[in-house]
């Protein structure tokens, strides 16, 4: 209700003062925006990090894009989609490999190249 009553005075003191109401530059000014994660490469995944066990529900396997940096969880469906670009095959036991992709769907990187590497071959 509170919320409502300041969307309301909001709204009448913008139309008291003639100012446009444009929603998207109080969304951004209230909550904050985003910006695209930009694709640098070579990033350097932190073996640590990759041997922790997977949290999320049906994942088998980590992901890491050396495009951005991020982490990421797969499933089998996941997996596969990933290693459709490039000739990967994927082993009936994941434990203690990763999969190192060049770009991936958070970064502008357009590379669809997929490795798995083991974990153990990382250097701390």
């Amino acid at each position: 209700m509170r919320a409502l009553i300041v969307r309301v005075l909001t709204r009448r003191a913008r139309h008291m003062t003639n100012q446009p109401d444009d929603g998207n530059a109080v969304k951004a000014e209230l909550l904050g925006s985003t910006v695209p994660v930009q694709a640098t490469g070579d990033h350097v995944p932190d073996p640590a990090r990759l041997k922790q066990p997977l949290e999320g529900p049906g994942s088998i396997v980590r992901s890491f894009c050396i495009g951005c940096g991020q982490y990421y969880e797969l499933t089998a469906e996941g997996a596969q989609q990933i290693i459709q670009w490039d000739d990967v095959t994927i082993p009936d036991d994941l434990k203690g490999n990763f999969l190192r992709t060049a770009s991936c769907s958070q970064c502008d990187g357009i590379d669809p190249v997929v490795e798995l590497v083991p974990i153990h071959s990382l250097v701390n």
